[in-house]
């Protein structure tokens, strides 16, 4: 989920209208727009703005991109791991590989839109309490 996809999500989850949070932050409800429309990047005044007003830290924000490098790097640890096999078994063939890799990826993807679908399920049952 994109940082923008977050603050909109925060903010529903917390029953606030852009314009109300902007006043809590003292920014425009334009730039909270901007932000969760994906037409602007928050600053890190802003998301220190968040942190104290509501207690979110940095890595909040950034935590998904962080797991999605770590899911990214043992997948390429795994592409390395068969083409090692690939070197040392004739039987085990690039196009083996590519479908393992492709499998592995399809799974990943899959995950991701599971995990979206659950979280906008769990935002709109909190919005309907």
């Amino acid at each position: 989920m994109e940082i923008g996809e977050k603050l909109k999500v925060f903010r529903r989850n917390r029953r606030l209208t852009q314009k109300e949070l902007a006043r809590i932050l003292r920014y425009s409800q334009a730039y909270i727009s901007a932000i969760e429309n994906g037409r602007r990047v928050p600053s890190i005044k802003f998301l220190k703005a968040m942190e104290k007003a509501f207690g979110v830290g940095l890595d909040w924000w950034f935590q998904e991109k962080m797991e999605q490098k770590e899911v990214q790097l043992v997948v390429n640890q795994l592409v390395i791991k068969l083409q090692a096999i690939k070197i040392k078994s004739p039987l085990f063939s690039d196009i083996l590989a590519a479908k393992i890799v492709r499998l592995i990826q399809n799974e990943l993807h899959f995950l991701d839109k599971l995990i979206s679908m659950l979280e906008k399920e769990a935002s709109s049952a909190k919005s309907d309490f």
